[in-house]
């Protein structure tokens, strides 16, 4: 089994292709922290998120992307805001530095195991005690474009819901128990289902986990 572990190259290429569209749920968001909180956004693409954080009255985010080409756009879009470029899924931040940790649609970029555990393990270093975990990312679909092409790949990745898109990106959908197992040493304060378009104009079901580092 060989599974791809670095598609930066790969997002340069397609940065400006791309669409990026999960929501944040503003009425959850709201009721669980104040707006002077420190919020990370992991894996921040185009910048999207953290422009609505700061239209939204969160003043203090920081967005980080491994993809150059992604944060060149970013701070294009916004240029008042902090976007970083990082090296790997080891995040240059101290312990228990942020309140909020937002990874949106990372799991899915992120198709090799070891490579979630890392970034959900360093999520959790930087968070405080009581901060908030919050993941948007897509699990299996049902539909039966995504289940050929889960059959189609499972043999060659060893994982079902790993796929090679024709643009060469390798992609996860992921079994929900992998989540929870993934995410265990947070405490679960939400899950839901939501409808989203993907990043290549498909419809889709997405879910949204918040959490708490307890």
């Amino acid at each position: 089994m060989s599974i791809v572990r670095n598609q930066t190259t790969y997002w340069n290429q397609v940065a400006s292709q791309k669409a990026f569209g999960h929501p944040i749920d503003w009425g959850q968001l709201k009721d669980l922290i104040p707006r002077a909180v420190k919020v990370l956004d992991y894996g921040c693409g185009h910048g999207r998120l953290c422009g609505e954080l700061w239209n939204n009255g969160f003043k203090n985010v920081i967005g980080v992307d491994s993809s150059t080409r992604m944060i060149e756009i970013a701070r294009h879009t916004y240029p008042t805001l902090d976007f970083r470029i990082i090296e790997n899924s080891t995040f240059p931040f101290d312990d228990e530095a942020f309140d909020v940790v937002l990874l949106f649609t990372v799991l899915t970029s992120t198709p090799a195991n070891e490579e979630q555990m890392a970034i959900v393990a360093e999520s959790e270093r930087v968070l405080r005690q009581g901060g908030i975990l919050y993941v948007s990312d897509m699990p299996l679909q049902n539909d039966k474009r995504n289940r050929d092409r889960y059959e189609k790949f499972s043999s060659k990745y060893g994982i079902n819901g790993i796929f090679k898109l024709p643009d060469g990106g390798v992609m996860r959908h992921h079994e929900m128990t992998w989540i929870h197992s993934l995410l265990k040493q947070f405490q679960q304060l939400s899950l839901r289902e939501i409808d989203v378009t993907t990043m290549n104009g498909n419809k889709a079901k997405a879910f949204q986990y918040i959490g708490c580092k307890a």
